[in-house]
């Protein structure tokens, strides 16, 4: 497989989605006989359940619609029809007819059989043809029993597009349809021996509140922050991630289209703006939102985790996926990490994605006695120093795959994890680091890229876990492995040594402002081995970054730093921190590989009114040139920064309603001798601030 196969706009995609695309025109409502866009041939109709039919016409027109030996009519009611057919007697094929005395349709080559509706952003929406066996896949995809079905992508209710058909799955409609959801059909029809249908329902780069109910969202106090944030972001409507807009525009024209059950693989988007830990509601509410409006009871409700990636750190979210499958009825989840792309956030393997799902869909939706499962944490003991783990779905045993068990880390009191000793013992996993004598939690797989290797001996990996519940941990590893922070916390005199280099801690970058301008003063801690005030530091650079936030109207939103460099939050050129309204100190290390880490850089706070400070050490060795040219960037959202005491913090005001363009601030670089006066009030690089009623949540 070529490794520059990504998932990217192409000619063909463009051909593709132009089919799809909205088309700005205006619509005539009813007159005409019309059934929803569901309705076509070769669609399949769910079995074992009353069948819903509905559309549009003239008001007072009497609709009929036959099928299976049923005559069904109804009178048209304000432009709408509705009629309920009863479960059909066999798979098929049937011919439905839909006449108004005028007009007859018929839909020909109707099957009855299960129906899943695929939904979620562009790792559901990733076509066939790009996965990492596409082109087999592709060319062995004819078969009669699936059939597949895809919501036209528009983001305003009503507006006009090609109309969308169900097809028999052959390679010429496989080759653009969800990659995960032709996987999932193919093993379901291959092992219930049912017509399967499939209707993809989804786009990329969406947030979960984009799919969900104005009702929902309004009448939940704890999505304020996603609606305030969405609606600053995208406006209130026309944009695939204004609220509720894709719910409005994409999922109400299949309801209430009878189904099976759904498969959900979203959260990216979540996390990327901030709604991490909201998603533990998110989630919950969404499945709630659409098994009620589609009538059905609990029906299955499939979840694809995230995947790793290695510039995104997905764990929180992740962790919210699987408190939903615990505590959601009738739910399963597909572990996808073992399966993830470093550099890729839409990675190739779709093909053991979809074939997961299908074993939580045999398990849960069939009633099927099966392993669909890896190993999922259920508690821990703490005995003589070691903690010993146990598990739920563990099969027939655990096992750890290619060697000993990797990707353990373990904490104490002080929440600072260290990798971790693991083995398996009796079928629990004990967990241990002789420096911590009084271990308190452990991690597992918690990280961006982070692939552990604890699977069930039916070959399903275990699913990333927290025994703790804790917002801010540490994890140390590699150079940073032996760090102790509470050995000094003054955090000038530790030192070691690691890779040749003699490493120290040390305040390295001390921000003051005067008359309009910041002065950066990175003298570091050892002046003498600055033979050069100007020469720039080279990468890779590592630092602890302090940060404290207080009267956030989101209090999950996120703080960035990032470079000229970075593309798409790429974490070897900036980093992402969680800000929690909590007003404490939370600590970080970071590693960033600028070459020039300074040069451009920038903290930028993400959309939220609120306060944060930022208390900025560096973890530097003897051996590197300390001295930086630095420029501090005003950053283009709605904020200012202001600087208070010397001791190295960065102040962040952000005061509401306020956007500010980016102001390049002038930079000194300043050794001990010229360091200036701290001024007696705070300087601010805008002065254009307003005052804001912080809303508690």
């Amino acid at each position: 497989m070529n490794e520059e196969k990504r998932f990217s706009v192409s000619p063909k995609i463009i051909i593709f989605f132009t089919i799809l695309s909205v088309i700005a025109a205006p619509i005539v409502l009813f007159a005409e006989l019309k059934p929803a866009d569901i309705f076509s041939d070769n669609m399949v109709l769910q079995r074992g359940t009353t069948i819903p039919v509905w559309g549009t016409a003239d008001n007072g027109t009497t609709i009929n619609v036959s099928l299976d030996g049923q005559n069904i009519s109804t009178v048209t009611t304000g432009g709408k029809w509705l009629v309920y057919l009863a479960p059909v007697s066999s798979s098929g094929p049937y011919t439905m007819t839909v006449n108004d005395g005028t007009t007859t349709l018929n839909f020909q080559n109707v099957l009855a059989g299960d129906v899943w509706l695929a939904g979620g952003q562009s790792n559901m929406q990733v076509p066939l043809s790009y996965d990492l066996d596409g082109e087999k896949a592709v060319s062995e995809s004819t078969n009669t029993h699936i059939r597949l079905f895809i919501v036209p992508r528009i983001s305003t209710p009503g507006a006009s597009c090609d109309k969308p058909y169900w097809y028999s799955c052959s390679p010429a409609i496989a080759q653009w349809f969800s990659a995960i959801g032709y996987y999932f059909a193919k093993e379901l029809e291959k092992n219930v021996g049912v017509p399967i249908g499939v209707i993809e329902c989804d786009w990329g780069a969406t947030v979960a509140g984009t799919w969900m109910s104005q009702s929902v969202l309004e009448s939940t106090p704890a999505f304020i922050p996603i609606i305030t944030k969405l609606q600053q972001l995208y406006g209130t409507n026309n944009n695939s991630n204004s609220p509720h807009a894709l719910y409005d525009a994409m999922l109400k024209t299949v309801q209430p289209y009878a189904l099976k059950g759904f498969i959900w693989y979203q959260g990216e988007s979540d996390s990327i703006l901030g709604f991490s830990e909201l998603y533990k509601i998110t989630l919950p509410a969404l499945i709630q939102n659409w098994r009620q409006d589609w009538g059905l009871g609990n029906i299955p409700f499939l979840i694809a985790q995230l995947s790793s990636f290695e510039s995104i750190d997905f764990s929180v979210v992740r962790d919210m996926q699987l408190n939903t499958w615990k505590i959601v009825p009738n739910t399963a989840m597909a572990v996808t990490v073992d399966v993830g792309d470093r550099t890729n956030i839409h990675p190739l393997d779709k093909k053991t994605v979809g074939e997961r799902l299908a074993l939580g869909a045999r398990a849960v939706a069939y009633n099927e006695s099966i392993v669909y499962s890896g190993p999922i944490y259920k508690s821990m003991v703490i005995n003589s120093g070691k903690i010993t783990l146990s598990f739920d779905h563990i099969g027939s045993g655990l096992m750890a795959k290619d060697g000993a068990l990797k990707e353990f880390v373990i904490s104490g009191e002080d929440n600072w994890f260290y990798e971790a000793n693991a083995e398996i013992k009796n079928d629990t996993v004990v967990v241990w680091n002789d420096k911590v004598t009084e271990p308190k939690a452990v991690r597992y797989g918690w990280g961006a890229y982070c692939i552990g290797n604890l699977y069930n001996k039916e070959g399903l990996p275990a699913s990333p876990f927290r025994t703790d519940n804790s917002n801010f941990v540490q994890i140390l590893s590699g150079p940073l492995k032996d760090f102790n922070p509470a050995k000094n916390k003054l955090m000038q005199e530790w030192n070691f040594v690691e890779d040749g280099l003699n490493w120290k801690v040390g305040i390295d970058c001390t921000i003051k402002s005067e008359n309009g301008k910041l002065i950066i003063d990175s003298t570091g801690a050892d002046p003498s081995i600055l033979p050069d005030a100007m020469k720039q530091v080279k990468g890779p650079l590592v630092f602890m970054v302090k940060i404290k936030a207080d009267s956030l109207i989101s209090p999950l939103t996120q703080l960035f730093w990032m470079t000229d460099k970075n593309t798409f939050f790429d974490e070897t050129h900036s980093k992402l921190f969680s800000l929690y309204n909590d007003n404490q100190w939370h600590e970080y290390i970071v590693l960033l590989n600028d070459e020039n880490i300074f040069t451009n850089s920038r903290f930028d706070p993400c959309m939220s009114p609120g306060h944060v400070e930022v208390e900025w050490f560096r973890l530097y060795s003897l051996t590197e040139m300390n001295t930086v040219q630095t420029q501090i960037i005003n950053p283009d959202v709605n904020e200012e920064i202001t600087i208070t005491t010397p001791a190295g913090w960065v102040k962040v005001e952000i005061p509401a309603g306020t956007f500010t363009e980016t102001v390049n601030a002038e930079v000194t670089v300043v050794t001990e001798a010229n360091i200036p006066a701290i001024p007696a009030e705070q300087q601010k690089l805008n002065s254009q601030t307003q005052q804001f009623s912080p809303i508690n949540l």
